[in-house]
């Protein structure tokens, strides 16, 4: 069998080259002049179709997402809480702090009750996110907390050995108290030197609750109310049982009662105990006092002996003088406790009663 022979043409490669440049020229005349700038508005429009996608699909619900988060944990309000109760919710407000709180409800209270107060609770504040059906008025959240928070007023009382007896309003009301009382022991016509209580009793400013505060006539009432009290007394150089029981305030017949074995004829030992029982208020009152009185200055008898005398005879009438004493008065509840002479003066000179003595006999 014959083999066909195959005849292989070779091209220049001068040739060929021609060829691709001729191919090439011709694919560029036969293209329109306006296929460049198609392209370019194509990509352009992919390029915008993109992005609108993406912002669609990916950006905005991530900014929806970021705004409902910010929206749910916003704090946009604060509780209020005093000593851990919580009070009430007002809107957020960056000036707002526990003290400033502290401070309005105290200006609140002290303009209610005309005096100082101290607050107590530790006020606390939590913000928190909240609905406007939820937050409270300002002025409604101070209402609440004075109505609920425990405070004390500024008020004065009378203090017995560092407590308190009885509580008033104010110093003034305090002041006239004591003076009310102390009235009641100085109107004895002397120049009153000193007054003072008995007890170890002062007036002195306090914080309390306002339900402690009494008015001026049951503080009167209630520091000078009686009770009875017992001691012993011992008797000293010049006392007679008249004058104890006037000096401790008690009526003489309670005085023998009270100590049996004694009479108003009994004669009393230097040092003796009686037993007393007294009735005296629960502030007792010391007066001392500068008493001016015009008394009768007794005559003084005087004595001749005669020798020839046989009985005693008065030979001159006496006639009384008048003299100014003044003495210093120590009172208690208006009870004479002791007296000092300080001054004697002489107004009538007395006329000395003379009686004529016969001689003594041996």
């Amino acid at each position: 069998m014959e083999h066909e022979r195959k005849h292989i043409i070779r091209i220049p490669d001068d040739l060929l080259q021609q060829i691709k440049e001729s191919q090439q020229n011709d694919l560029k005349q036969s293209a329109p002049p306006y296929m460049p700038v198609r392209r370019k508005r194509l990509k352009w429009r992919y390029r915008k179709r993109l992005i609108i996608r993406s912002a669609v699909f990916i950006i905005i619900p991530l900014i929806i997402i970021g705004f409902v988060i910010w929206a749910v944990t916003y704090k946009n309000a604060v509780e209020v809480y005093a000593s851990g109760e919580l009070i009430g919710m007002v809107r957020f407000d960056k000036q707002m702090t526990p003290d400033s709180i502290a401070q309005e409800a105290r200006d609140k209270l002290e303009a209610e009750n005309q005096s100082q107060v101290a607050v107590t609770p530790v006020i606390s504040l939590k913000p928190v996110h909240a609905g406007n059906a939820d937050i409270t008025a300002k002025d409604d959240l101070m209402d609440q907390l004075c109505a609920q928070i425990p405070y004390q007023v500024q008020a004065s009382a009378f203090m017995l050995d560092g407590k308190p007896l009885v509580v008033l309003k104010d110093e003034a009301e305090a002041f006239s108290v004591r003076d009310n009382i102390f009235a009641e022991y100085t109107s004895s016509g002397g120049t009153v030197d000193s007054v003072s209580f008995v007890e170890n009793v002062s007036i002195e400013d306090i914080f309390t609750d306002k339900s402690a505060i009494i008015t001026m006539d049951k503080a009167i009432g209630a520091l000078t109310a009686e009770t009875a009290h017992s001691s012993v007394y011992t008797v000293q150089p010049g006392d007679i049982l008249g004058q104890i029981a006037v000096k401790n305030n008690m009526a003489l017949s309670d005085l023998i009662a009270d100590n049996p074995g004694i009479s108003a004829k009994s004669t009393l030992q230097i040092g003796q105990k009686l037993n007393i029982k007294s009735v005296t208020p629960l502030l007792s009152v010391k007066t001392v006092e500068t008493a001016v009185t015009d008394e009768t200055a007794p005559a003084p008898i005087q004595q001749q002996i005669n020798p020839r005398a046989k009985t005693a005879r008065v030979i001159q009438a006496g006639q009384d003088g008048k003299q100014r004493v003044t003495e210093n008065v120590t009172r208690i509840n208006g009870v004479i406790q002791e007296e000092t002479v300080l001054n004697t003066e002489i107004l009538e000179a007395p006329v000395p009663q003379i009686v004529e003595m016969p001689p003594q006999q041996e």
